[in-house]
């Protein structure tokens, strides 16, 4: 009943006790499609929502003006004394007459809600919505519908109808509304769903009945919020509501005080509902790239073979040193678990290719455990992120969520939807903790390199590149956590750098590594093409962090 004609007619009436003679101080809005009204001498004033779904209007008291973003309205009518407020006895148009002959015209006609500002000619002077359209305008003459009978006005339309009862009941009394309507059909037990045609005399009678019963509790108006167990505020009604009495219902003596409450918990769980979609959104967004990353995973190769078998290599080349020829580019050998066949590289020492062997299976060995840290991180990242999503399932109001977010803090920023998450929002790169807690930020093409090298990197940050192979500049900025960047931190970095380049599938890849402040932009140069200075080079295994905010 928020837009009914019943619930502005009641409203209309109460206005007209409170307001004639009072003088307008200021008409303005800072809320889009709000209206705010100051009387002088009110305490507070009448604000009149024209926003979609929420046409309605209330006296608010104590209500302030803000400082900023705030557009006055109507500033030629500041000063006119309120005669005289009056509701149009067959629409939702309340009027507030002025001196001068001019009326303020309350239209709450769902969509097309305005205040239009009026002459005794019926001519639109001024309007809140969409005034250079109607300016000038007449308006329009309305019908009137002066029918009394329920009944005869039930089975007229019963006659003519091909739709349902419910159809019949709200084209006979359309001042009902939806709410009312369910309600008078409910009270009368009988469906909505049955063809009007169908419809017997009994009862037609029956159901005008209903509807005098129903209107005549209006005439006393007992106005309540019936709300969902969560709070969320679901229905306001002037009377009791039947069919909503499963609901939890709040009286009120007052219907602006009841407006008021519904509209501004309305918004305020709308609000709710719209961060928690975001949280959510965000949250599957992270499970499902979770999920990505084991799927990846768990489709590739075990390495345990492979650096064993590296290590026989290694033992067999040392055990016939003296047998291989030099220059030879693979050998056979043979011990306790058979034959094998061993590529070599002719321009290396045979003793050193043993080395070579040897190396291969540590970095292999330290590949297969790094890959198993990520895929239990993975496997962390994606429960973790389901858990939240169920914690969020019972959230119903905005303590709640700041409660959740606060006790949850340190899951929701491993995910990336947490406050510091929303930082690396803004920043157009790639975004990655290592280890002491530094921010390691990627670029992610030619042009965005020079952005995070030119613009964003500070001097005394480290800067990363693969070395003679197109890749991402890769920026450890120092500032981002206490103390001095570790060697652990500055080796991760560099294999972000070595696993965002075009040696991404190399064992080892050689990563320049310079402060900021000695990379430079050769003039005319390509996107993406600096020279560095006093670069030093760290072998990197191509390996994203552990922990990074995805």
């Amino acid at each position: 009943m928020l837009s009914n004609f019943y619930t502005f007619r009641h409203l209309a009436g109460s206005l007209a006790g409170c307001l004639p003679g009072r003088r307008l101080q200021r008409l303005f809005s800072q809320v889009k499609d709000e209206l705010v009204i100051e009387p002088e001498g009110l305490d507070g004033a009448l604000v009149v929502s024209c926003r979609p779904g929420e046409q309605t209007l209330f006296l608010h008291p104590g209500y302030t003006r803000a400082r900023a973003n705030v557009a006055d309205i109507m500033p030629s009518i500041w000063g006119l004394q309120i005669l005289a407020v009056s509701m149009d006895p067959s629409d939702r148009i309340i009027s507030l007459l002025l001196e001068t002959d001019l009326r303020l015209l309350l239209q709450m006609f769902g969509s097309k809600s305005n205040v239009l500002l009026v002459d005794d000619q019926h001519r639109i002077k001024s309007a809140f919505r969409n005034t250079r359209t109607l300016s000038g305008q007449r308006l329009a003459s309305r019908e009137r519908n002066g029918a009394n009978d329920h009944a005869t006005v039930l089975r007229e339309a019963s006659r003519e109808l091909t739709g349902t009862l419910q159809q019949a009941v709200r084209k006979s009394f359309p001042r009902l509304g939806a709410t009312l309507t369910r309600e008078v059909l409910f009270r009368t037990q009988v469906t909505g769903d049955a063809h009007a045609s169908l419809i017997t005399d009994p009862l037609i009678v029956a159901i005008g009945k209903t509807v005098k019963e129903v209107l005549e509790e209006i005439e006393s108006p007992q106005p309540r919020v019936y709300q969902s167990e969560g709070g969320i505020p679901v229905v306001f009604s002037l009377i009791g509501l039947h069919h909503l009495k499963n609901l939890l219902e709040a009286p009120f003596l007052d219907p602006h005080e009841a407006l008021r409450t519904f509209v501004y918990r309305r918004r305020a769980w709308a609000s709710l509902e719209a961060d928690k979609r975001e949280l959510v959104t965000k949250l599957r967004q992270s499970v499902e790239r979770a999920q990505r990353g084991l799927a990846a995973m768990t489709a590739e190769p075990g390495g345990d073979h492979r650096s064993r078998e590296y290590e026989r290599y290694g033992r067999l080349i040392l055990s016939h040193l003296h047998s291989i020829s030099p220059g030879a580019r693979e050998v056979q050998l043979e011990d306790d678990s058979g034959s094998c066949r061993i590529p070599l590289d002719p321009a290396v020492p045979v003793g050193k290719m043993a080395q070579h062997y040897f190396d291969k299976a540590k970095r292999t060995r330290e590949s297969r455990e790094e890959s198993a840290r990520r895929l239990l991180q993975l496997q962390h990242r994606a429960r973790t992120g389901e858990e939240l999503l169920a914690l969020l399932e019972t959230v119903f109001t905005r303590e709640q969520l700041r409660r959740a977010m606060d006790e949850h803090r340190e899951e929701f920023d491993q995910l990336g939807v947490g406050p510091k998450s929303r930082v690396h929002e803004e920043v157009p790169f790639r975004v990655f903790r290592v280890d002491g807690g530094f921010e390691v930020w990627t670029g992610k093409s030619s042009t965005n390199n020079d952005l995070l090298t030119l613009r964003y990197a500070k001097p005394n940050d480290l800067w990363f590149h693969a070395r003679g192979s197109g890749g991402s500049h890769v920026v450890l900025r120092v500032s981002s956590a206490k103390g001095e960047p570790s060697k652990k931190a500055k080796e991760q970095a560099a294999s972000i750098a070595a696993y965002y380049s075009k040696m991404r599938n190399a064992s080892h890849v050689p990563v320049s590594m310079t402060h900021r402040k000695y990379v430079r932009k050769p003039r005319g140069a390509p996107p993406g093409t600096v020279r560095i200075e006093r670069e030093k080079v760290i072998f990197a295994t191509p390996l994203l962090p552990t922990t990074h905010p995805g």
